[in-house]
């Protein structure tokens, strides 16, 4: 049993994506939120603080950590800084509705 995870894929097998971009200079991560529901239930909620007080940070700890062993992130890469709310898992037919207020709201249906 997973207690707790360092990392977003060592859980996981996908990301759900928004075509919303925002200037990362117009906001302090630390305080994007998160309202989490599966299947209209609330199961999490949570600040990006919780990763690393700054989700920034983990990025930055991942380039340093990268150059370290002569490679860099590249531009256009995708890079998940850490999520800040525990991993939930999805059952079939589970409905995920992750509402991050101003930053906007992504949803999943998993298939039976």
């Amino acid at each position: 049993m997973v207690l707790d995870t360092i990392s977003n894929n060592a859980a996981n097998a996908g990301i759900v994506l928004t075509s919303e971009r925002h200037q990362l200079d117009a906001v302090d991560p630390r305080w994007v939120g998160v309202i989490v529901a599966r299947n209209g239930a609330l199961e999490e909620t949570g600040l990006g603080a919780g990763v690393l007080n700054d989700p920034v940070e983990s990025v930055c700890w991942l380039g340093r950590r990268m150059d370290h062993y002569g490679d860099k992130i590249s531009p256009g890469e995708l890079v998940l800084s850490g999520f800040f709310t525990r991993p939930i898992k999805a059952e079939p037919s589970s409905h995920f509705h992750a509402d991050f207020g101003s930053f906007g709201v992504v949803e999943v249906t998993f298939a039976q």
